[in-house]
């Protein structure tokens, strides 16, 4: 078998240039999905949260913002349905928006996150991904300052 190192999988699965795009409402989608690679957190009342600190950050090249996972707290939701940091929120062009959505409504909502680190080829032989979500995300980040 041919054994890739941790750079070459960080960077097979930032620079492939299908994976992360912007729609006309900024909000990040993604074309030709590894549906491993998206997690949906479903909330199902105000009550439930889904427990993720967010932020903005660019990434990419060209440049794009969008809205990154920055912690996970264990006991929401979002940490139960496997989200993880550096994950990227899709349907949102950022965290107001997503936030808007959550006070206002309507229940059930799905918040569904890519991972950087699974939209490529960088699966290792144990079916795991080689990279974290949060070193993917820092690599694509790295990138579009260049």
């Amino acid at each position: 078998k041919h054994l890739i190192n941790r750079r070459t999988a960080i960077n097979t699965a930032i620079v492939s240039p299908f994976l992360l795009t912007s729609s006309p409402s900024n909000a990040a989608t993604i074309e030709n999905q590894n549906p491993r690679a998206i997690t949906t957190i479903r909330l199902n009342s105000p009550n439930q949260k889904a427990g993720l600190e967010l932020y903005n950050i660019q990434i990419g090249t060209p440049p794009r913002n969008v809205v990154a996972v920055k912690a996970v707290q264990i006991n929401g939701q979002g940490a139960r349905d496997g989200a993880e940091r550096g994950m990227i929120l899709l349907d949102y062009a950022n965290r107001e928006d997503l936030i808007a959505r959550l006070t206002s409504g309507v229940y059930p909502i799905e918040i569904r996150l890519f991972n950087l680190a699974l939209g490529a080829d960088s699966i290792g032989d144990l079916g795991r991904s080689m990279v974290t979500p949060e070193d993917a995300l820092q690599l694509s980040s790295s990138i579009s300052k260049s």
